[in-house]
């Protein structure tokens, strides 16, 4: 997962810069490895990083932190962006759904990232879960069954 995860800030090194983006990354990893699909791990990571940096308006934070909790690798994609209202927490998933906060700050999509995110998330015996407040920012925890070397 480290080396998806340096292979993706390669990948957005350049909106991120673009933009001014402070970046906090941290590792606390014993095993690296996930079980999955590499191709979709990277696509669901882009899902979430491209959400940061589009709803960070004011402050440009993005932390990227990647640990783990017994069978699981968490990673966690934390802004300081304009957040997301405790109704529209569950709603975010769904196809489509783009909340009104987001619309009325002129924030772009069509409401197909965190819904891409999810199936990922499922596809691979894994969890989400999220952790915000509106003008706060947000928190995307994804948990992973991690695997081993052998």
């Amino acid at each position: 997962i480290v080396d998806i995860m340096e292979k993706i800030l390669k990948i957005m090194n350049y909106p991120l810069k673009q933009q001014e983006f402070k970046i906090v990354k941290s590792v606390d990893l014993e095993d690296e490895i996930v079980i999955g699909d590499e191709d979709s791990i990277q696509q669901m990571i882009i899902n979430l990083i491209t959400n940061a940096i589009k709803f960070s308006q004011k402050e440009k934070y993005l932390g990227i932190f990647l640990s783990e909790e017994g069978r699981n690798c968490l990673i966690q994609i934390v802004d300081k962006g304009i957040g997301i209202k405790k109704s529209d927490q569950k709603k975010i998933f769904n196809n489509y759904f783009r909340s009104k906060d987001a619309i009325e700050k002129g924030v772009g999509g069509v409401g197909l990232g965190l819904a891409i995110v999810k199936d990922i998330v499922k596809g691979h015996n894994g969890k989400i879960e999220i952790e915000s407040e509106i003008d706060s920012g947000c928190k995307i925890t994804v948990y992973l069954p991690k695997g081993n070397k052998s």
